[in-house]
C-alpha cells in the first residue's frame, strides 16, 4: 500500500521543480547571449574600461601603493572595478568580441539566478519562477548585460546581491549578511556613481514599506559598521571626492526637466524591448545565413515576421490595474516596494540633465518592473482556483515567447544586415588595417572609434583622440597650433567615419577645411567597409600642396 506523501515532501518537490526551471532559464538565457554576442562591433563605451589597461591611458585618478600607481577612476563618476576584473581576464584570453562580452554575459546570468533566490524569499516560489522566466527572455536586460556599454552588468549584480544579503539578515538575523550587503553597495557606487539612483530607490521604498522592521533593526553599532563597510567598498570614490572637493556630485548632479517626453518614450521602449532593434541594420547588402542556428533564426523570422514589441508594457499596465485586487494579500508589500523603487529611480533620471535618454540608464531599474508583473500576476491568478496555475503558465509562456520573437528579429537583422552606427562590425577590419599602415601616430577624428581600436589592438597603436577638439565651436590659438603641427607631419594617419555617419557631425569637414586653409590637401588611403559592404571608415593623411603631383 502506497504511503501518502507528506506535506514537507510535497513542498520539497515543488521547490526542486522551481529551482530546476530557474536553472534551465539561466542556461537558456546564457545560450541566447552566446549566439548573438559576436555580431556587433565593439562599441566605444563598451570598451571604456580598457582606458586603464592599454595605452593611450585616459585616467581621472590614481593612487600610489608601494610606489606603483593604481588606476581608481576613469571618469568622475566611473570607477575601475570592471577594469580590474578584465586586466586579469585578458591574461587568460586576449581581447576580442567574445572575450570582452563573455564575462559580462556571465555576470548578467548570475544576476538572474540571484534574483530568483531573492524573489523566492520575498514573494514566494511561483512569483520567483515567473520573474525568472520573464527576466531570462527579456531582450533589454539580456543585451544590455551582454554588450555592457553602460556599464550595467556589475550594477545589477551589486544591487541584487546586496538586497539579497539584506533580506537574509532580516529573515535570519545574520549580521555578516548586513555588512556584506552594504560593502557590495559601496562597490556599486565605485563601479558607477549612478548607483546612487538605486540606493535612493531602495532607501525610500524600505522606509515606506517596512518602517517597523527598519526601526527594530537599527542600532548604533549596526549603523556604524554598515556605514564603514559601505565606505570601504566605495573607498576609491570617497578618496577621489575628498581630493577633488566633491567633483562627482558637481559634474553629475544637474536638475532639469528637459527631454521629459523623450525619457518617457525611452522607458516604454525599454520595457517593450523595441529599443534594442536600433543596434541592427535594415539596409546594405544582405548576407545569407551560414550556420544551422542562422538558418533556424531566418526560418522563424519568415514564419513570424518582424516582431518589434513584446507584451511587457501591457503586463506592467495590467499589473498596476490588478493592484487593488491583491491589496489585502501578502503580495502587497513586495508590489509596493517594487513600485516605489521604480518611481524613485525613474524620477531621479527623469529630472537629471543628460540622463534617462538611453536604454543603459533605464534598464538600471531592472529586474523590478518584471518582478512587479510577476508578483501581481501570481497572486491574482491564485484566485482562479485550479485553473489559476495553468492560465498563469499560459500567459507567462506567451509573454516569454514574444520576448524570444523580438530577440529573433534582432538576431536576424544582425545576420542579414549587420550592426549599424557605433556598433558597426567594420571596427574589426579597421583595427587590422591600421596595424598594417606604417605610421608614427594615428589621429582619430571622430568620437566612437578610439576605445574600440585600443582594446582590440591591445594598445600597440599610437592613438590620439581629436574628436573633442574638432567638435568645439571655435579653435583657440593652442588648438590651431596643435592641429597645424599634426597635419604637417608626413607619417601621421587620420581615421574618421564616412560623411553622414559621424557621431560628431562635420568634424571631418572641419579638419579638411582647416588643412586646406594652410596649404594641405587630404589624401585618401583606404576605405573600410562592414561585412555588408557599407563604407564606414576612411583612413587618410594630409599632404602639402607643394608636394602634390
Amino acid at each position: 500500500m502506497n504511503k501518502p506523501i507528506s506535506k514537507a515532501t510535497h513542498v520539497a518537490n515543488h521547490e526542486r521543480v522551481a529551482t530546476g526551471i530557474a536553472l534551465a532559464c539561466c542556461l537558456f538565457s546564457f545560450v541566447l547571449g552566446l549566439i548573438i554576442l559576436r555580431y556587433p562591433g565593439v562599441e566605444y563605451d563598451e570598451a571604456l574600461f580598457a582606458d586603464s589597461i592599454f595605452p593611450p591611458y585616459d585616467l581621472e585618478a590614481t593612487i600610489s601603493i608601494f610606489h606603483h600607481n593604481i588606476a581608481t577612476m576613469l571618469m568622475p563618476y566611473l570607477g575601475t572595478v570592471k577594469s580590474f576584473l578584465y586586466r586579469a581576464w585578458f591574461h587568460v584570453w586576449r581581447p576580442s568580441a567574445v572575450s570582452i562580452r563573455l564575462p559580462a554575459l556571465v555576470i548578467g546570468i548570475v544576476s538572474v539566478w540571484l534574483f530568483f533566490l531573492l524573489a523566492r524569499r520575498t514573494a514566494g516560489r511561483t512569483a520567483a519562477v515567473v520573474t525568472t522566466v520573464l527576466l531570462a527572455t527579456d531582450v533589454s536586460f539580456l543585451l544590455t548585460n551582454c554588450f555592457d556599454w553602460g556599464p550595467v552588468a556589475l550594477q545589477h549584480l551589486f544591487l541584487i546581491s546586496g538586497v539579497l544579503l539584506l533580506v537574509h539578515f532580516h529573515q535570519e538575523g545574520r549580521g555578516w549578511a548586513l555588512y556584506a550587503g552594504f560593502f557590495l553597495f559601496g562597490l556599486g557606487m565605485w563601479d558607477k556613481a549612478l548607483f546612487v539612483w538605486m540606493l535612493g530607490g531602495l532607501a525610500v521604498a524600505a522606509a515606506l514599506v517596512f518602517p517597523r522592521e527598519l526601526f527594530r533593526a537599527v542600532t548604533l553599532r549596526r549603523v556604524a559598521l554598515s556605514a564603514l563597510c559601505f565606505v570601504v567598498g566605495a573607498l576609491p570614490l570617497v578618496i577621489y571626492n575628498l581630493r577633488h572637493y566633491g567633483q562627482t556630485a558637481r559634474e553629475t548632479i544637474s536638475i532639469s526637466a528637459a527631454g521629459f517626453d523623450q525619457k518617457t518614450l525611452q522607458f516604454w521602449m525599454t520595457v517593450n524591448g523595441s529599443v534594442m532593434l536600433r543596434m541592427a541594420g535594415e539596409a546594405g547588402q544582405p548576407q545569407e545565413p551560414q550556420t544551422a542556428v542562422e538558418r533556424l533564426a531566418t526560418s522563424v523570422q519568415t514564419l513570424a515576421g518582424d516582431q518589434v514589441n513584446n507584451f511587457n508594457d501591457y503586463g506592467l499596465v495590467a499589473a498596476l490595474a490588478l493592484l487593488p485586487l491583491v491589496w489585502r494579500t501578502p503580495a502587497r508589500r513586495p508590489l509596493l516596494f517594487s513600485l516605489i523603487f521604480m518611481a524613485v529611480v525613474w524620477a531621479q533620471m527623469a529630472f537629471t540633465a543628460n540622463a534617462g535618454t538611453s536604454v543603459h540608464h533605464v534598464v538600471l531599474m531592472w529586474p523590478f518592473p518584471l518582478f512587479f508583473i510577476a508578483v501581481a500576476f501570481s497572486e491574482s491568478f491564485k484566485r482562479l482556483g485550479r485553473l489559476g496555475k495553468p492560465l498563469l503558465a499560459l500567459v507567462v509562456g506567451l509573454m516569454a515567447a514574444q520576448n524570444l520573437l523580438i530577440y529573433n528579429t534582432c538576431l536576424n537583422r544582425f545576420i542579414r544586415h549587420g550592426a549599424v552606427r557605433v556598433w558597426t562590425d567594420a571596427i574589426y577590419p579597421l583595427a587590422d588595417r591600421l596595424n598594417q599602415h606604417q605610421s608614427d601616430e594615428i589621429d582619430v577624428v571622430d568620437w566612437g572609434i578610439l576605445n574600440s581600436v585600443r582594446v582590440l589592438d591591445r594598445g600597440r597603436l599610437q592613438l590620439v583622440e581629436l574628436g573633442f577638439i574638432l567638435n568645439q565651436p571655435e579653435f583657440g590659438d593652442r588648438e590651431k597650433k596643435y592641429l597645424s603641427d599634426l597635419i604637417s607631419l608626413p607619417h601621421h594617419l587620420f581615421v574618421n567615419h564616412m560623411r553622414g555617419q559621424e557621431s560628431f557631425v562635420g568634424v571631418g569637414d572641419r579638419l579638411t577645411k582647416f588643412a586646406l586653409e594652410r596649404g594641405y590637401q587630404r589624401v585618401l588611403l583606404e576605405t573600410i567597409a562592414d561585412r555588408n559592404q557599407r563604407p564606414v571608415f576612411q583612413i587618410y593623411r594630409f599632404q602639402s600642396d607643394a608636394k602634390a603631383p
